[in-house]
C-alpha cells in the first residue's frame, strides 16, 4: 500500500494548485472544518427534528455511511490478514482433496557412483529411472474427513472477516456520530457563551451608571468563565475523536461525517434483528469450531483403523546388471497396533471440544439477544426524549425572548432568573443532541449487527 509522508501531505494542503489538482486543497479544509463547530445552518437543521428525515438528507447519509464503512476496510490491517488467511486456507482445502488423487512419482540416479573404495565405485550404464504411483483403496473416510476440517476452517475465516467488517462498521459509525455529537454540543457552548457575553456587555454600561449593580456583572462574568472552561472541555472531546477516526478511516478523512445521521432515526423491528442471530459471524465461528471438532473426532477415528493402497511400479529388474525393466503391483494394509493410546486419547479431546463449542454458542446467542435488546430499547427511548426535547425547546424559547424583553425593557425580571432561563435553554440543547445522537448511534449498532451495512461489502463463502 502506498503511504503519504506527513510533510507531502502538508504541502498538498497549502500549495494553491490548478483547478484540475485541486482536491487535496478541498479535503484539508473540509477536514479542518471538521475540528470546528458545526456550520450554524446545519445545526439549526438538526433542531427540527421532523424534518432531519427528509428523502433527501437520508440519500445523503446512506451515501456517507457507505463510503465510511468502505474506507473503514480499506484502511484495516486485520481486514487485509483475513483475506491473505482466506486465500491460504483455501489452498490447503485443496492440497487435502489432492491426496485422494493417485500420487506418481519418478525416481532417478546418475550412471556413475564412487565413493572412497575402489569397491564402491560403480558405472551402472543406464540412469535407472523408475516410476511409482500409490493410491489410498480405502481409509474408512480419513481423507475425507481432513478436507471436512480444512474446509471448516475456511468457513471460520470467513465468518470472521464478516464479524471484523461488522465490528469496523459499528466503531467507525459510532466514531463519526459522536464526532457530529459533540461539534453540535460545541455550537451549543458557544451560543451559551454569546448570551452570556452579551449580558456582560448590556450589565457593564449599567454598572458605569448604577455601581451598586456591580454583584450582578459579577454574577454573570462568572456564569461566562465557567461556559468557556465548558468550550474546552468539549474542543478537548472533539480532539479525541478525530484521532479515533484516524485510526480508523486513515488520516485527513473525518470530513467523510458531515452529513451522517439522517438514515438512522428509524429503528428497525427488534424480531428481525433477533431472528439474524442465528446466521451471526459470532455464531457461525463458533458452529464452524464444532463441526471442524467433530469431523478430527472422524479423521481420528478412521486413522486407528487399518488404511489399504495399492502402488504400481515400473521400475529395473536389477540395476547395473540388466536393462530390463517390471511392472509390479503391490497392496498394502497399514494399521496401528500399539500407540499408547495417542489416537484414543485425541479422539477425546477433540469430541470434548466439540461440546464445549455447543456451550460457547449457548452463551453467544445469550449475550448477542440481551445486547439487541438494551441497544433497541435504549435506542428508542433516546429518540422518543429527543422528540420530546424539541417540543420543551419551542416552549422555553418564547419563554426566554419574553423574559429577555421583560428584563430589558421593563425590568419586571430579575437577573437570577434571565440567566437560569438561559441556563435551562443550554441544557435542552445538550440533552436534545446527546439523545439523538447517541439514538443514532444505537440504531447503528442494531442495523450493524443484523448485517445490513456490510451485505454487500463482505465476500460470502
Amino acid at each position: 500500500m502506498k503511504t503519504i509522508k506527513s510533510d507531502a501531505w502538508l504541502f498538498a494542503c497549502t500549495v494553491v494548485v490548478t483547478a484540475a489538482t485541486a482536491w487535496p486543497l478541498v479535503i484539508c479544509a473540509q477536514d479542518a472544518l471538521s475540528a470546528a463547530s458545526m456550520p450554524m445552518t446545519e445545526y439549526l437543521e438538526l433542531k427540527k427534528f421532523k424534518q432531519i428525515g427528509s428523502a433527501e438528507r437520508v440519500a445523503e447519509s446512506n451515501l456517507r455511511q457507505k463510503e465510511i464503512i468502505q474506507k473503514a476496510l480499506a484502511n484495516s490491517a486485520t481486514a487485509r490478514e483475513l483475506i491473505a488467511s482466506q486465500l491460504a486456507a483455501g489452498q490447503d482445502v485443496l492440497a487435502a482433496r489432492g491426496a485422494k488423487a493417485p500420487q506418481v512419482n519418478v525416481f532417478t540416479q546418475s550412471i556413475i557412483s564412487e565413493g572412497d573404495l575402489a569397491q564402491a565405485n560403480k558405472n551402472r550404464g543406464s540412469p535407472g529411472a523408475s516410476v511409482q504411483a500409490t493410491y489410498t483403496v480405502y481409509d474408512w473416510g480419513r481423507i475425507d474427513a481432513i478436507v471436512r476440517v480444512r474446509k471448516e476452517t475456511e468457513t471460520a475465516l470467513y465468518a470472521r472477516q464478516n464479524l471484523v467488517a461488522r465490528q469496523l462498521t459499528i466503531d467507525s459509525l459510532g466514531a463519526c456520530l459522536e464526532l457530529n455529537k459533540q461539534r453540535a454540543l460545541l455550537n451549543a457552548n458557544i451560543n451559551y457563551v454569546d448570551k452570556i457575553r452579551n449580558l456582560v456587555a448590556r450589565l457593564n454600561k449599567v454598572v458605569e451608571s448604577d455601581p451598586g449593580r456591580a454583584g450582578e456583572l459579577v454574577q454573570t462574568r462568572s456564569r461566562m468563565l465557567q461556559a468557556e472552561s465548558s468550550i474546552e472541555t468539549v474542543r478537548t472531546k472533539v480532539g479525541e475523536v478525530k484521532y479515533r477516526l484516524e485510526r480508523l478511516l486513515g488520516p485527513n478523512n473525518s470530513h467523510q461525517c458531515n452529513g451522517l445521521g439522517a438514515s438512522l432515526l428509524t429503528p428497525p423491528e427488534l424480531n428481525a434483528v433477533l431472528d439474524s442471530i442465528r446466521i451471526h459471524p459470532q455464531v457461525q465461528i463458533v458452529e464452524s469450531d464444532y463441526r471442524q471438532n467433530l469431523s478430527a473426532v472422524d479423521q481420528l477415528a478412521a486413522t486407528r483403523k487399518p488404511q489399504a493402497s495399492v502402488t504400481a511400479a515400473h521400475a529395473p529388474v536389477s540395476l547395473g546388471f540388466s536393462d530390463a525393466y517390471a511392472q509390479t503391483i503391490t497392496m498394502t494394509i497399514t494399521a496401528p497396533i500399539y500407540d499408547g493410546n495417542t489416537l484414543k486419547s485425541s479422539e477425546r479431546a477433540s469430541l470434548e471440544r466439540a461440546n464445549a463449542a455447543l456451550e460457547r454458542k449457548e452463551e453467544t446467542v445469550r449475550q448477542l439477544t440481551d445486547d439487541i435488546k438494551q441497544k433497541h430499547s435504549q435506542a428508542v427511548r433516546n429518540l422518543a426524549r429527543a422528540e420530546e426535547y424539541v417540543s420543551l425547546l419551542e416552549i422555553n424559547q418564547k419563554v426566554r425572548d419574553d423574559f429577555f424583553v421583560q428584563w430589558v425593557a421593563l425590568g419586571r425580571r430579575s437577573l437570577f432568573e434571565l440567566l437560569a432561563i438561559e441556563a435551562e435553554q443550554f441544557s435542552l440543547d445538550t440533552g436534545y443532541f446527546t439523545t439523538l445522537y447517541d439514538g443514532m448511534a444505537g440504531i447503528a449498532y442494531l442495523r450493524a449487527t443484523a448485517g445490513e451495512l456490510t451485505v454487500d461489502l463482505t465476500p460470502s463463502n
